[in-house]
């Protein structure tokens, strides 16, 4: 599974509009079952945004366990943990140890087709070299999606 998006965003301020910001940004989700209702993921994120002259470039990388429980033959709730790493570069590299986690629910909708619902959680440190404080963010995600399996 996983997604690709693209966005363009405006500010418009008295009736004049500003520097646009460009966002793209490539979310492969790769899973595999090991053992029942037991699944490992990889999930990767690449994001690059560019706002007038300045750019940003922000890369993800999860190990993600995660535990599914069998309702009925459509419908799957889980939980699921995330550990990795993130790497900011905006003129100075910024990057840590990021880990959270989400939940959610997902439903067949084909054969081989799943719709996702989720919330995640991410606490995200991204610290230049040598700084010894937090730096980083604390989001909250809330997103649906599609999966396929074989």
């Amino acid at each position: 599974g996983g997604s690709i998006s693209f966005q363009n965003i405006e500010r418009v301020e008295n009736g004049t509009a500003g520097n646009p910001t460009t966002v793209y940004s490539i979310q492969p989700y790769l899973g595999f079952f090991i053992f029942d209702q037991v699944e490992f993921s990889i999930p990767v994120s690449f994001t690059r945004i560019r706002s007038g002259d300045e750019y940003f470039t922000e890369l993800r990388f999860f190990l993600a366990p995660s535990y599914h429980l069998n309702i009925d033959e459509q419908t799957y709730p889980f939980l699921e943990g995330l550990f990795g790493y993130t790497t900011q570069v905006q003129g100075a590299t910024r990057m840590g140890f990021s880990w959270g986690g989400r939940g959610g629910l997902k439903v067949g909708v084909t054969d081989k087709g799943l719709l996702n619902v989720a919330m995640q959680y991410l606490f995200v440190t991204l610290n230049r070299s040598g700084e010894t404080e937090r730096n980083g963010m604390n989001e909250f995600t809330f997103s649906f999606g599609f999966s396929i399996w074989y």
